[in-house]
């Protein structure tokens, strides 16, 4: 349903779209990754490594984030065991012929098999770890004319701006064909908006995936409604939780169990989501430069930063260098930084570290309780 509220996100989409697709934000990557993508795939690669590596080179957020790194885990599964690796994603990318009923199916013993994996030869390595979002990726960037990429809260957001909240659900729980329906209503209200359409073919050029069924146009806009502001002055409401029915000792007992299995479920996504925003932030934090700022050492006295590489800095102390993480320069106490702006940072970046923690305490709570139902 088109609604008003849509239409205003429409409208805030085409007044930012310079902005959002310039040299510094350049949204137009998702086009560029998806072309990448089908150009360099081959499942019958003699190297899968090398040919998966280059395959997803040029995803950037859309499958890993600056702590979860699951196009990592495949490779490091693939240097156990190639062909188990190439398996999973023949058995992913087999056609389902429209089905996507089954084509959920193939998504969760992808995701079920990925586990075993990582269990087996990685155990204990949680930035490798899968989920819909990142198997849905990774059939996004295979067949994009038939799949939508998906983050939650950002669909869940969009959906509510179009009077189109039939929820899908998340986890085990999660429903592909009720949320592809939404996506499906997104693409024919989008068809509608001629200045829109218009610039989205602006930025189609050589190297870029051309998008006929306007699918990745549809997740650019659920994606670039929430993180650029598109909902300026609109209502979205949140969705209500589920009511959980237990016995008499707090338990869920019987029916009840699967209840208690999906709200859980939903509680561990939606933290793993908040968790993967509030990372971003610290990981823009973290990209300030600290080039020529002066320092100072509780145990080295001052010195002046002299480089900044990757995720390290160098620091100059009386004709002595030392090295020190980038991350350490805003949350180590012995050592301070001359100039308030940083100094700001600083107070915002251990405010981030602590918004952290405990969301990786509920996070980790969350996953032992539903380890707990049977």
């Amino acid at each position: 349903m088109i609604t008003e509220n849509l239409n205003q996100v429409f409208r805030n989409y085409i007044d930012k779209f310079d902005y959002m697709n310039d040299k510094d934000h350049n949204e137009s990557y998702k086009w560029i990754a998806v072309e990448h993508f089908q150009r360099n795939w081959d499942i019958d690669a003699l190297d899968f490594i090398s040919m998966f590596k280059e395959a997803v080179s040029k995803t950037d957020n859309l499958i890993n984030n600056s702590k979860i790194h699951p196009s990592a885990g495949i490779l490091k599964l693939a240097e156990h065991d190639e062909e188990a690796v190439r398996e999973l994603f023949r058995n992913l990318y087999k056609d389902d012929q429209g089905d996507l009923i089954k084509r959920q199916d193939q998504i969760n013993e992808f995701n079920y098999r990925i586990k075993e994996l990582l269990e087996k030869y990685e155990k204990g390595k949680w930035s490798y770890a899968h989920d819909i979002r990142t198997i849905i990726s990774y059939l996004c960037l295979r067949y994009p004319e038939d799949n939508y990429f998906y983050k939650p809260s950002e669909a869940k957001m969009l959906a509510e701006s179009m009077d189109s909240a039939d929820d899908w659900g998340a986890g085990q729980s999660f429903k592909l064909i009720k949320y592809y329906k939404m996506c499906d209503t997104l693409v024919e209200a989008i068809k509608g908006q001629p200045e829109l359409l218009n610039l989205h073919s602006s930025r189609l050029k050589d190297g870029v995936f051309t998008d006929e069924s306007l699918h990745i146009l549809a997740y650019d806009l659920i994606y670039c409604a929430k993180n650029y502001n598109l909902y300026t002055n609109l209502p979205v409401p949140k969705i209500p939780s589920r009511k959980v029915i237990v016995d008499n000792n707090g338990r869920a007992d019987g029916q009840n169990k699967q209840t208690e299995r999906v709200k859980l479920q939903c509680q561990i996504d939606e933290l793993r989501n908040r968790l993967e925003e509030l990372e971003f932030e610290i990981e823009n934090l973290e990209k300030v430069s600290l080039l020529g700022k002066t320092v100072n050492h509780k145990v080295y006295g001052w010195g002046d930063v002299t480089s900044q590489i990757d995720s390290y800095v160098e620091i100059r102390f009386k004709g002595e260098y030392k090295r020190f993480p980038l991350s350490s320069v805003f949350s180590d106490k012995f050592l301070e930084i001359g100039d308030y702006r940083i100094t700001e940072l600083s107070s915002c970046h251990t405010e981030l570290k602590k918004q952290e923690e405990i969301l990786k305490y509920e996070l980790m709570k969350a996953e032992y309780e539903i380890k707990k139902i049977i």
